[in-house]
């Protein structure tokens, strides 16, 4: 009797079909944690802590900050990361995005509650900071982390 298993084609395709297999679960891993990635951050916002290790290493860093603020997509440069009246605030230039009171074609600075912020992104790209700094902020009482000029 012939047995189809000691035919060359026959065991090509069975080394195809476990290649082709393989590939298939790799591809369904990769995409489903990429998947997660953006569900967890998009979806669910991240916890303050999280939110706070990732704006304190982009002001640190001069690093650009895509995010969501109350429904908002904005794009903005933290300059300093801190506490008033027992709330974390962050204090922006935004230069990008969408804003409720309209955003000037230069940007402009921005106050923002920590817990009203959802991260997307942070990125690298240029830095933007006002013009001129003559004005003290008032957002932010104690500062805890802020930008190396």
């Amino acid at each position: 009797m012939l047995n189809p298993q000691n035919i060359p084609y026959y065991q090509s395709l069975v080394n195809i079909t476990k290649a082709f297999r393989f590939l298939l679960i790799l591809l369904f891993f990769l995409i489903s944690s990429h998947l997660h990635a953006s569900y967890a951050t998009i979806d669910h916002p991240l916890p303050s802590k999280e939110k706070y290790d990732l704006l304190s290493y982009a002001i640190k860093n001069k690093k650009q900050v895509l995010l969501l603020y109350d429904g908002l997509r904005r794009e903005v440069c933290p300059h300093t990361l801190g506490e008033k009246n027992g709330t974390k605030r962050v204090l922006v230039y935004q230069f990008g995005g969408q804003s409720k009171s309209g955003l000037p074609k230069q940007g402009g600075w921005r106050c923002l509650f920590l817990q009203n912020v959802t991260i997307l992104e942070v990125r690298d790209g240029a830095w933007h900071t006002g013009t001129s700094h003559t004005r003290p902020q008032t957002c932010i009482d104690h500062i805890e982390v802020e930008v190396n000029y």
